[in-house]
């Protein structure tokens, strides 16, 4: 049986602030790790964050490894992604430092891969995003920079895995 591991990097997942938030991440990485080594990353702005500018808790859940960041929200939005690519960079370096080599990086919603799809340039690890966001259905509620964001995104991935049929017609 040949193990392997995943790493989950998700913009929803429960958190301090939201108990039921990205559940369904949970159970789905829970499932995952039954036959693999699972690490779930997720990075998460606060506007009322105490503290330094981060602080990142790494945590069992049953076969889950969980990294959390949680971090202070910026001003301004452009400076709140940089942090968040940053991060993420970080907190990836530090698992490969540790001998955690993913061979798959499954991202939840196609915002939280921008840092994944850019640091990927060093690596090439296979990248599958697990698209649960509605706003494709409702394209009105997104302006054209971030339709634009949406489709570079998904253009560098090696997967996109829409949890619907209704879903993967809207972003077809």
């Amino acid at each position: 049986q040949v193990q392997m591991k995943v790493l989950f990097v998700t913009a929803w997942y429960p958190n301090e602030e939201n108990q039921i938030s990205g559940i369904f991440v949970r159970e789905f990485a829970k499932a995952v790790s039954l036959l693999n080594e699972v690490v779930v990353m997720h990075i998460k702005p606060y506007k009322d964050f105490k503290g330094r500018l981060y602080e990142v808790r790494d945590y069992k859940e049953r076969n889950l490894r969980v990294i959390q960041v949680y971090h202070k929200k910026l001003i301004l939005h452009f400076f709140d992604r940089l942090l968040g690519i940053y991060l993420y960079w970080k907190v990836f370096r530090s698992l490969l430092k540790e001998k955690f080599i993913p061979d798959i990086i499954n991202v939840h919603v196609h915002y939280a891969a921008l840092p994944v799809i850019l640091v990927n340039y060093f690596y090439r690890i296979p990248v599958a995003i697990t698209s649960h966001s509605t706003v494709f259905i409702d394209y009105p509620r997104m302006n054209w920079k971030n339709i634009l964001k949406a489709r570079w995104i998904m253009k560098r991935a090696d997967a996109i895995m829409p949890v619907s049929e209704n879903l993967k017609k809207a972003i077809e």
